[in-house]
């Protein structure tokens, strides 16, 4: 979640980290990552 800084609706989406890496890499790929 090093990118959270980034845009601050990430921070939402990493807030339900519970669901794990399937959350960070649908919202690495809506960054483009």
């Amino acid at each position: 979640m090093l990118n959270s800084h980034n845009s601050p609706r990430i921070v939402c989406l990493t807030g339900g980290i519970g669901s794990g890496k399937t959350t960070a890499a649908a919202l690495f790929e809506d960054l483009g990552v």
